[in-house]
């Protein structure tokens, strides 16, 4: 049920848990200038085509010395008398920047950098077309949110949420751009980067995280996506699979609560088997992005949710949407959330009030409001015991 936001933040903040290194993480990336631009070299060959650049920028310094970012940044061939929205790509552990990803949303109107956060270069004379590999100039390799015993700014997600900031200037500086409809978007340990980036960088107008990997860091508790995402201001859209190994939802309805209505969640089983290019090609991000532009109507999301011993009930904002179906999911299993098995019936109400009555062996439960183009939202997953 819902509880008092002082409440529900002295609930999170339990355990003993020292404020110490969150303060010291915010202070530091608080010190970062991303004002201006970073220093680019654009890449002689390689994948350079008409709007398309490859190219490093400047990142984080580590050890003392200068890091390079790899990136694609490109711009629609046609441009419209507006200024263009643009939006920072991030890929998943393992991937580069991606050629693909910025064609896709070039093609869409938006103005797109992709940039690599592991010390990668691909598709360049550096990479010769080859599987992404580290180059001499980069910063902590891996995408690993565990480091807790290494200095804050020897640590990967610094460098990470550093080059995403400085990738978002460089794509404002371009001529042709609207700085202030800018955001990101994330695959998998990139959305984890992703939306930790909008909720420390409030020139994100926007932001996606699909399936985002080690959602939870636990590891690292200066820079624990649980802490920071409390801080997220900007439209976010978080597409989680039920069935994520690397997922508490719990957590997630944690940072809902937080986040409020920033937060739209969409839970979409078996969205974690898709590859990454799969998953950027996932219909409601681009949806969202839309709405967030100007370009179409705004996504909708979970407002609140309650329950009673018997009774579930979710409020939702739908700015318009044809509902076609309101579906309420629920589990009886304990255990892993990975190994859960849900089943569904259809919810009562009338739009934009939705109520189940939760079945009484269900240990937890969510709403999914369906839409006639074939969209879903979700509501967070509540559960009889949530803290």
């Amino acid at each position: 049920m819902r509880l008092p936001l002082p409440l529900l933040a002295a609930a999170i903040f339990a355990a003993g848990c020292s404020t110490a290194p969150r303060t010291e993480f915010a202070e530091a990336f608080r010190k970062e200038d991303f004002s201006s631009a970073p220093k680019t070299e654009t890449l002689r060959g390689g994948e350079n085509r008409p709007g398309i650049r490859s190219l490093f920028f400047t990142g984080a310094d580590y050890h003392w010395r200068s890091t390079k970012v790899f990136a694609y940044l490109g711009l629609p061939k046609t441009q419209s008398a507006k200024p263009l929205p643009g939006i920072v790509l991030l890929g998943d552990h393992g991937e580069s920047a991606s050629l693909l990803e910025v064609r896709r949303w070039n093609a869409l109107g938006y103005a797109a950098i992709s940039i690599d956060l592991e010390g990668r270069v691909a598709g360049t004379e550096y990479g010769k077309g080859e599987a992404p590999r580290s180059h001499l100039w980069s910063g902590p390799l891996g995408a690993d949110f565990t480091r807790a015993d290494i200095p804050l700014k020897d640590r990967w997600p610094y460098h990470a949420l550093t080059a995403v900031c400085r990738a978002r200037s460089l794509l404002a500086a371009e001529s042709g751009v609207d700085a202030a409809k800018i955001g990101v978007v994330g695959v998998g340990s990139g959305g984890t980067v992703a939306a930790i980036a909008a909720a420390m960088n409030k020139d994100f107008a926007f932001g996606a995280a699909i399936c985002p990997r080690d959602f939870d860091g636990s590891g690292d508790g200066a820079i624990a996506p649980r802490w920071q995402l409390s801080k997220l201001k900007s439209p976010f859209l978080f597409a989680f699979d039920p069935a994520d190994k690397s997922l508490q939802p719990t957590n997630v309805q944690r940072i809902a609560r937080l986040a409020r209505e920033n937060a739209t969640i969409v839970w979409a089983p078996s969205l974690g088997s898709k590859d990454s290019a799969a998953l950027g090609k996932f219909d409601h991000v681009r949806s969202f992005v839309d709405g967030e532009c100007g370009k179409g109507k705004k996504f909708p999301v979970c407002l609140w949710t309650d329950h009673t011993e018997t009774l579930a009930r979710a409020k939702f904002r739908l700015d318009g949407a044809d509902v076609s179906l309101a579906s309420f999911f629920w589990t009886s299993d304990d255990g892993d959330w990975a190994d859960r098995k849900w089943r569904s019936f259809p919810a009562e109400g009338e739009a934009p009030f939705f109520s189940a009555d939760i079945p009484k062996d269900a240990k937890a439960w969510y709403f999914s409001v369906f839409f006639d183009d074939g969209l879903f939202v979700s509501s967070p997953i509540d559960c009889k015991t949530l803290f």
